[in-house]
């Protein structure tokens, strides 16, 4: 992602006259890697103003700015004093990594950890100044410092890697450029005693530098490609939500039970039972006339919040006005039936009094039960046959659609209805 380490710190360090490296353009090659990271961050920071200047999106900019600064300072450690040079210009490569980590929780949604950041950066550089005094230190120092990049790749590989929102494509090419790139950097620990800077802590060689430099290009093009990327099509995800949510309770539409019904559909076999409950709030316009809108929303939004409680929010759906349908999978008649009749119950446990007012609302619902082989459509319609059988039937009960429908009142009585169930 970053201008990597360019002069090992376990060489011997050069004669003040040093201006570069005795090997062809080795110098130019890590300019040019951090001009790349300068790019990055010029393409970062104009994202970051374009989206509001959101302080954790400050994040996205931060790993890239502080790589610039790394491959300055590294690119040129003569100029700059390469005592200091090279000890700061580590010590920003790895705040990048661990800044880069942070980026990756911002991205997926969560709170990004400020003090392990400026940790992790204050320990390597402590870290390194005992390179002068330990021929041990100095031997072991790449290993070391591979794994801590390495670490830290990992960290924000499983950030993406704990995704759960689908169609993020992204996510997942990004948890594998972050692990792909945790696991070069980990094959580096126990090989950095043997190769040349920056792979490991001999003199620096033309092939070693350029090898490096190319894996840092492609993984800072393919990371910023694919962050990119997961912006957008977390921006698309939310959209394509908002389409499939109600947005006075917060439960699904009626596209979003169209999906429902053939997310079920695939996923179970035939001959599983599938029950559809129908229900609407009893005497709704009259609730409307006497108490006003904005208070018959609430009744509507108390509705969606029991049939959520009772059935799971991912079940149920606000079709119409008041008129609400629930999907319940996996239940036989008699438990299908309880299901509803503890939905009823619970409403009218709720909404018996309402913001000091004693509306004492209640609601009607109607149920039908098939197998997943069966068309939805029949099954919904057979529900809301029932469903008009309870309205005429006296309100505040159940009915379930059936060859001989029970139905569970208020009293809890039971008798027949005498309709056909759709088929």
């Amino acid at each position: 992602m970053i201008s990597h380490l360019a002069y090992p710190l376990s060489a011997p360090g050069p004669d003040p006259s040093f201006s570069g490296y005795n090997v062809p353009d080795v110098t130019t090659i890590i300019a040019c890697a951090t001009a790349l990271s300068g790019i990055i961050l010029v393409i970062f920071l104009l994202f970051w103003i374009k989206d509001s200047r959101r302080l954790n999106h400050a994040w996205y900019v931060i790993p890239f700015a502080s790589g610039v600064i790394a491959g300055a300072l590294l690119a040129y450690p003569a100029f700059f004093g390469y005592f200091w040079a090279v000890r700061v210009g580590h010590s920003a490569i790895v705040f990048s990594y661990a800044a880069a980590w942070q980026a990756s929780r911002v991205m997926c949604g969560r709170k990004p950890y400020v003090l392990p950041v400026i940790a992790m950066a204050v320990s390597w550089f402590l870290f390194t100044l005992l390179y002068d005094h330990s021929a041990t230190v100095l031997l072991v120092s790449q290993a070391v410092y591979a794994l801590v990049i390495a670490t830290l790749s990992w960290l924000s590989a499983r950030e993406f890697r704990k995704v759960t929102t689908p169609n993020l494509p992204s996510a997942v090419m990004l948890f594998w450029i972050f692990a792909v790139y945790a696991g070069i950097n980990l094959a580096r620990t126990p090989l950095g005693l043997f190769l040349p800077a920056p792979l490991g802590p001999a003199s620096p060689t033309w092939w070693s530098i350029s090898i490096f430099a190319l894996l840092v290009v492609i993984h800072g093009v393919l990371v910023t490609t694919f962050m990119i990327a997961l912006e957008r099509e977390k921006v698309a995800a939310e959209n394509y939500q908002l389409a499939l949510m109600d947005p006075l309770t917060n439960v699904g539409n009626r596209r979003a039970l169209d999906k429902r019904i053939e997310t079920l559909k695939s996923d179970l076999v035939d001959d599983t039972l599938i029950g559809c409950i129908a229900f609407d709030i009893d005497r709704f316009k009259r609730v409307n006339d006497q108490y006003g809108h904005d208070f018959g929303d609430k009744i509507i939004k108390l509705a969606a919040t029991i049939a959520c409680r009772t059935i799971g929010s991912e079940n149920v759906f606000r079709t119409g006005g008041e008129e609400f349908s629930c999907v319940v999978t996996g239940q036989n008649r008699a438990m299908l039936m309880e299901t509803a009749e503890r939905l009823r119950l619970a409403f009218a446990e709720h909404a018996a009094e309402v913001d000091g007012i004693a509306i004492a609302a209640t609601i009607s619902l109607g149920a039908s039960l098939s197998t997943c082989s069966k068309e939805w459509e029949n099954l919904a319609k057979a529900a809301d046959k029932a469903l008009y059988e309870a309205k005429c039937s006296g309100r505040n009960c159940c009915i379930i659609a059936a060859e001989e429908p029970q139905k569970l009142s208020g009293n809890q009585t039971i008798r027949t209805a005498s309709y056909e169930t759709a088929s």
